[in-house]
């Protein structure tokens, strides 16, 4: 098996020469640069009959594309909606199918689109929170777009307002809870 290339986002040309049957040939290899949905084209450019697959990072086939004929070298197979999470690796391999055509170009166009990114999950504007008595601080909750109803877990310790508005009461560790589309955020507090 052959040392895969690196295949970037936009138009990629994987080639292997004077392929022979008896040979598996690993050709490119995608880390995706964000998480989202991507979609591949594969256009068959070469001068054998093949078919591709796509791989997960543990060289296990996800799809398979079906066959490509050399009589129609302008064919392409389309991949769409792959949910890929940021750094995870697609492999894309390419074998042909008969040994009528060994010694010929095994050639493939990847095309490579980012279609939607994926979106960054709610997030409180900070963790760990450190707050003088008497003083006061805002809290939000970023990415979030949903009605957000804010909790304090020792409001003897610190009280927390209906817009994220934290007042340290005394000395003490509290939690600020921000409660949005049913999931529980939450920033430790520590008054002095």
């Amino acid at each position: 098996m052959t040392k895969s290339k690196a295949l970037t986002i936009g138009k990629n040309q994987l080639t292997y020469n004077n392929y022979y049957t008896s040979e598996d040939t690993l050709l490119g290899c995608f880390t995706a640069p964000e998480a989202g949905k991507y979609q591949f084209y594969i256009t068959n450019n070469g001068e054998a009959y093949s078919s591709f697959h796509i791989l997960d990072e543990d060289l296990a086939e996800i799809e398979a594309s079906g066959y490509f004929n050399t009589i129609h070298p302008t064919e392409y197979v389309l991949f769409k909606n792959y949910n890929l999470k940021k750094g995870e690796k697609i492999y894309f391999y390419i074998e042909g199918d008969s040994s009528y055509y060994d010694d010929k170009l095994l050639a493939a166009k990847v095309d490579i689109q980012l279609v939607s990114p994926a979106k960054p999950a709610p997030k409180m504007s900070k963790s760990v929170l450190s707050l003088k008595v008497n003083k006061k601080t805002t809290l939000k909750l970023k990415n979030n777009k949903k009605r957000v109803i804010w909790v304090s877990s020792n409001k003897k310790v610190a009280t927390v307002s209906s817009k994220g508005v934290v007042k340290a009461k005394k000395k003490g560790t509290a939690y600020i809870y921000a409660i949005a589309g049913h999931k529980l955020y939450k920033c430790k507090v520590k008054t002095y």
